[in-house]
This record gives C-alpha cells, sequence and structure tokens, in this order.
C-alpha cells in the first residue's frame, strides 16, 4: 500500500503543503525569526519532510539558502530534494 502522499488524487486535493498552515504558516515564521533577527535572508535552513517541496521553493524565492530532505523518494523527487531519513542524520561538526 502506498502512503497517502504517494496518491496523485491526494496530491491534486492537497496541492503543495501537506500540513496545516501551509506556507502562509511558514511565511509567518520567517517574518518572526527575522524581527527576532534568529534568520534573515541569505540564512541556511533545512526543510525535514520537505514533501512536494513547497517550503523548499518558497524559502528560495524569498532568498534564503533551502536544503530539502524526505524519507519519501516521491516527495524528495517532487521538491528537487534529497531522499534521506531525518531520524538517521548524523552530526558533523561544521566548525
Amino acid at each position: 500500500m502506498n502512503a497517502l502522499w504517494e496518491r496523485p488524487d491526494f496530491r491534486r486535493a492537497a496541492g503543495d503543503a501537506w500540513r496545516p498552515g501551509g506556507v502562509e504558516l511558514t511565511r509567518r515564521a520567517l517574518a518572526w525569526c527575522a524581527s527576532a533577527s534568529l534568520l534573515s535572508p541569505g540564512g541556511l535552513v533545512l526543510d525535514l519532510g520537505s514533501g512536494a517541496g513547497a517550503t523548499v521553493r518558497l524559502l528560495a524565492q524569498l532568498g534564503y539558502r533551502a536544503v530539502g530532505l524526505d524519507k519519501n523518494s516521491v516527495g524528495a523527487a517532487l521538491a528537487g530534494a534529497l531522499a534521506a531519513d531525518g531520524c538517521r542524520l548524523v552530526r558533523a561538526d561544521l566548525e
């Protein structure tokens, strides 16, 4: 059995943002982060569970460097993201 988000009928009904609040919630969160000087355009954002890529595309349009990861290869392919299990990521020292 396919996951719900793999079904074309679900994707047609749900659109690209598969979470409550959709990209409007992302816009509000970005505005809050900017007002608190936590994140601004040009910053790197990791979207775990990028689904069809609505958030990755929005972030890129707004000038952020966005990377999407999705465990589901269909979601990752739709998002232009990497297929990976976010629960199994290995922390790397970035300094």
